[in-house]
């Protein structure tokens, strides 16, 4: 039997410092929401990289890209960004 993935990775560029910790204490708030339904289909880590400010937006299984545009519609409203963001998603499955 086949197992099917949803697999994305993507940056949500941000400005400061203070930008990043508060979009991961959104991302903690809004997987905590999700938890309780049907839980959480991606991860958002802050950039290991010094002095870039970016958040790390990821799934390698069981993505769920509904779920990253409307945590990064609340990032947008949330800390006052503006401009376009994107990104693209796989769909793949494990055997043909």
């Amino acid at each position: 039997m086949a197992d099917y993935y949803t697999q994305f990775s993507c940056q949500l560029e941000l400005s400061t410092q203070a930008e990043v910790d508060q979009a991961l204490q959104i991302y903690t708030t809004f997987a905590k929401d999700l938890e309780a339904d049907e839980g959480i289909g991606f991860l958002a880590e802050a950039s290991d990289k010094p002095d870039t400010y970016h958040i790390w937006i990821h799934a390698d299984d069981r993505g769920d890209p509904e779920q990253v545009i409307a945590y990064v519609q609340l990032c947008a409203q949330t800390l006052g960004l503006s401009g376009p963001w994107g990104f693209e998603w796989s769909l793949s499955c494990s055997q043909p």
